[in-house]
């Protein structure tokens, strides 16, 4: 019987960096107002990703923190208007950017103080990796119900919306905090979710196959 791993997935460590002027390009592109904190993710906008769950967690950010912060969700997608839909019946309206594929992403991962990722388990998506590998600090709504260990991985999760809004509201308010999550959690992507890691793994598993048969 051959061996069975899980190995996480690897990406691309070092990504072009962003200059401010793209950043600032980026932000008036989306409509996104200069000095306004952002709440935001990097997706398809699709039915198994559950986009509305997303906004949910926006809205609950925005009741906690007033009309001021921003949220964006970049990427394109068969429910971005379905998305605007929810937005608008949830009260975030304008404040709510959805400025379509993300030719750039981690530009769009740039512009955001808060990341918002989906979980199942323990397991990110590779936007989520890059955004932590890029220096921004990850939360994450769990896909997983039962999921019980989402206060202990090195990305925060929570299978309610409510909670995860409430998480991102905190972050928001604290910049030191968001800090020192965004150093922890490049300082594991960087050691367990590079490329050269998944590589390392595969070949692991590789040669325990080799052994056993």
């Amino acid at each position: 019987m051959l061996p069975l791993a899980i190995i996480p997935n690897g990406i691309a460590i070092d990504q072009p960096d962003s200059s401010e002027a793209e950043r600032l390009a980026y932000r008036r592109d989306a409509g996104i107002p200069d000095g306004a904190p952002v709440i935001g993710t990097v997706g398809r906008l699709r039915a198994e990703r559950n986009p509305f769950a997303t906004v949910a967690v926006f809205a609950e950010a925005s009741r906690l923190l007033g009309p001021n912060v921003h949220f964006l969700m970049a990427g394109d997608g068969p429910m971005a208007e379905a998305v605007r839909q929810e937005g608008n019946r949830l009260g975030l309206g304008e404040r709510l950017h959805l400025p379509g594929l993300a030719v750039r992403p981690w530009v769009a991962a740039a512009v955001i103080d808060v990341y918002v990722s989906m979980n199942v388990g323990p397991i990110t998506g590779i936007a989520g990796l890059e955004a932590a590998a890029a220096g921004v600090p990850v939360i994450a709504l769990q896909a997983t119900a039962d999921y019980a260990d989402g206060n202990a991985d090195w990305i925060w999760s929570d299978p309610d919306p409510l909670r995860v809004g409430a998480e991102a509201a905190r972050l928001l308010h604290d910049p030191a905090e968001r800090q020192g999550i965004a150093t922890q959690q490049a300082a594991h992507v960087r050691s367990h979710h590079s490329a050269d890691a998944m590589l390392d793994a595969y070949m692991a598993l590789y040669k325990r196959a080799g052994a056993e048969n």
